[in-house]
């Protein structure tokens, strides 16, 4: 099968979100947007999930791709941290217990690794229940099921599960909306109902991540994936399954348009090698913050915090670029 290029530019795009939601910015309506879109890797997932495989059998050909990588960069992190706290080595049994139990929580969680070991877990969930049901409608009926009783387990204990399994289990629901955007051909039905509207299919093109925002803002809609906090679940599903399925929409019209080439190429790039880009997003971010530190307090602008912004997200991109390649 042909690589998708348009998948491939959703996720480069979907990765400066990710560095946009780990900068911290004080910006409360760019953080939420940001966050409410990044379950558009595992609907990508899902766009990509084909039957006919046995659980056992998904989990063996994705566990080098997703977990090699959690465990050279864990470690990696872990060793830096445990050097720069010497002669404390109390840090060191804890980022193990991360590493090893608690992949969404700790020093090693806040690197973003928690991420690769629930893409896995979570394929191999949805797997497993699509082996289970027989009908689209039972799966659906199960996935849902699954989903919403982890959040509300969750919400309820605020017991940290180990291992990312409520995540897990909350992501097979996107993974499974990917899944029936592809089998129902969905994203070619909206296009073809936009084609003879263009002035009104652009303008809602633009109004849908704005009311995404506006919506998230007013009704707490919170998005912390690594901390389960979903804010009201309803209001925060609706608003993260239509930025997806509008980010969908967009990386297919990008990849389509005449020009753009060295931004095609360079979002490419970044789709590719997104699970490089995932484990050194945060130590580039910081690396950014160190070198803006060091800009002397006679210069103005570049201490002017919205500009030191733009140029720690560049500054990070840039590294991760260049770990990408190496």
């Amino acid at each position: 099968m042909a690589r998708r290029t348009d998948l491939d530019i959703l996720k480069g795009y979907g990765m400066l979100n990710v560095v946009l939601v780990h900068m911290h910015f004080a910006d409360a309506t760019l953080n939420r947007y940001a966050a409410a879109l990044l379950p558009a890797f595992f609907v990508v997932t899902g766009i990509l999930y084909k039957s006919g495989r046995t659980p056992k059998e998904l989990f063996l050909r994705r566990l080098p791709v997703m977990m090699v990588p959690y465990f050279v960069f864990g470690i990696l992190y872990l060793a830096v941290a445990t050097i720069t706290a010497l002669p404390d080595t109390a840090i060191l049994i804890k980022g193990l217990k991360t590493l090893l139990i608690f992949p969404t929580r700790g020093p090693v969680g806040e690197s973003t690794l928690w991420f690769l070991p629930v893409m896995l877990l979570s394929s191999v969930m949805y797997c497993a229940l699509d082996n289970v049901c027989k009908t689209e409608k039972t799966l659906t009926a199960a996935v849902l099921a699954v989903g919403f009783s982890a959040i509300l387990f969750c919400f309820v204990t605020r017991l940290e599960v180990p291992w990312g399994i409520a995540h897990s289990m909350t992501f097979v629901m996107f993974l499974h909306l990917g899944v029936l955007l592809e089998r129902h051909s969905v994203l070619d039905r909206i296009e073809a109902a936009m084609q003879p509207h263009r002035i009104l299919a652009t303008i809602a093109m633009i109004v849908v991540p704005i009311v995404v925002v506006v919506v998230l803002l007013n009704f707490n809609g919170t998005v912390n994936m690594r901390r389960m906090l979903w804010g009201i679940v309803p209001v925060t599903f609706t608003c993260s399954v239509a930025g997806c399925i509008w980010m969908l929409l967009v990386a297919r019209m990008f990849d389509r348009l005449h020009g753009f080439k060295y931004i095609k190429a360079w979002l490419i790039g970044i789709g590719v090698t997104s699970v490089a880009y995932m484990c050194t997003n945060h130590p580039s971010i910081n690396a950014g913050y160190a070198l803006m530190d060091l800009v002397p307090a006679g210069v103005p602008v570049l201490t002017f915090e919205p500009v030191r912004l733009v140029l720690v997200f560049i500054i990070a991109v840039a590294i991760m670029s260049v770990l990408a390649e190496a």
